[in-house]
């Protein structure tokens, strides 16, 4: 199946594109945070540690991976990763 990526603000310096990423039948959102991080390497690794200073979105759907991990993804699906805006 096919994950459509996007990456903005840090993510985007260390992925540098969108992504299709192309993962087996049933796979969840925790695989694919797995291949990304060996696609990208240990600084991608730690960003993704940082989930106070980032958003996951999944098909326009706030995801937080210590409770979304299992997540099932679909073909298409769009996963988005993004800092987090604050301010007025």
């Amino acid at each position: 199946m096919d994950i459509d990526v996007w990456f903005f603000g840090r993510f985007r310096e260390l992925a540098t594109r969108q992504q299709i990423v192309t993962l087996d039948s049933g796979a969840r959102l925790g695989d694919l945070i797995e291949w990304l991080i060996k696609e990208f390497g240990i600084e991608f690794k730690e960003e993704i540690k940082k989930t106070k200073s980032y958003a996951m979105m999944r098909n326009k759907r706030y995801c937080d991976l210590s409770t979304h991990r299992n997540t099932p993804l679909k073909n298409g699906d769009v996963v988005a990763f993004m800092p987090i805006v604050a301010g007025g």
